[in-house]
């Protein structure tokens, strides 16, 4: 991928003993102090893929490793700028194929566009934390911690479809693994 921006911090948040706020021993304290606050930020550029026809017009005995040629055009042409729908990533395949199709010499192997020629949607997400330790005794202590995975519930698109000859080419169908709406988790622990 061409750019990845990864930025994690970690804030003590100002209340409960020995901090600027609410620092006497209280309910209070027990209640509001001895938070943190951690985050993970990760904004990153799509991973290249590659369109191919679907056809075997190489010869070469497998459909899908003959790429298409550019017709007309640029390779930004293709992709669907300015569409409402974000999982339709690519042209259609009506549109498309003004753009793309059967290369003019299907003699020469490298008459195709070139692998990975396409840059599948960016990644953008943040993760959070709040977690508190709170001293039972001297040498115990509890940890409580609230987790938030995904806070902006934003979708994180794969590749589209990929396949010209496929109805669904340029549409994505899928999430990217390793990626979840958003999600909370609460937990806790002794620690001694």
């Amino acid at each position: 991928m061409r750019h990845n921006f990864v930025l994690s911090h970690v804030i003590d948040l100002p209340f409960g003993q020995g901090r600027r706020f609410v620092s006497a021993r209280s309910t209070l304290e027990r209640v509001v102090g001895g938070w943190s606050y951690l985050g993970f930020l990760q904004l990153r550029s799509g991973e290249p893929f590659t369109v191919v026809l679907g056809q075997d017009v190489y010869d070469l005995g497998a459909a899908n490793a003959a790429r298409p040629g550019l017709l007309r055009g640029s390779l930004k042409d293709v992709y669907s700028s300015g569409n409402r729908d974000r999982t339709q990533y690519l042209l259609p395949q009506p549109q498309v194929s003004q753009f793309l199709g059967t290369p003019a010499d299907v003699r020469n192997p490298f008459s195709g566009i070139g692998r990975n020629a396409f840059t599948s949607p960016g990644v953008a997400a943040y993760d959070a934390s709040f977690m508190k330790r709170t001293a039972l005794t001297e040498r115990v202590a509890l940890n409580f911690e609230i987790n938030i995975f995904n806070v902006f519930n934003r979708a994180q698109f794969s590749a589209p479809i990929a396949n010209l000859s496929n109805p669904l080419f340029g549409a994505i169908t899928s999430t990217r693994a390793g990626f979840t709406p958003r999600q909370i988790q609460f937990g806790a622990k002794i620690v001694f």
